[in-house]
């Protein structure tokens, strides 16, 4: 073999094991998949009725990854939202009648403010949550 062709082939064998080692690099969602303790501080208000306030703990929550670039994350046994969440922590998600959004602080605290509703009721959430240290996916 030619030296020419030697490193012709050893720089392609070097750009194809450095492309191996990117696809390789950990997702930066797998900091925050758990288990999860929340907090749920919420509103309740109707046209004619008040405001309802109430708290609830819940020690069984989780995140767990989704799809690409989002996660899902279980705040209660009947409350699941899928967010989009972007590398810095940032929280996204929208629908026809809610609006969420919230952050991560750091790797074990999160803030979620939820606002759904419209026809002359709805709810206010504030969620805060804190990973459980030695849960699974620790």
């Amino acid at each position: 073999m030619k030296p020419q062709h030697f490193f012709c082939y050893l720089a392609v064998v070097a750009v194809l094991f450095t492309a191996c080692e990117k696809d390789k690099e950990k997702d930066y969602r797998a900091q925050w998949v758990g288990e999860w303790d929340f907090e749920v501080h919420s509103s309740y208000w109707e046209l004619d009725a008040g405001i309802i306030w109430d708290t609830v703990y819940y020690s069984l929550g989780e995140i767990s990854l989704e799809s690409v670039d989002k996660l899902n994350i279980k705040i209660t046994e009947t409350q699941s939202i899928i967010f989009t969440v972007n590398e810095g922590g940032k929280l996204f998600e929208s629908s026809f009648d809610c609006s969420r959004n919230g952050k991560f602080m750091g790797r074990d605290t999160i803030y979620i403010n939820s606002h759904c509703g419209g026809n002359g009721g709805g709810t206010s959430s504030r969620i805060d949550g804190i990973k459980k240290e030695g849960g699974r996916n620790e």
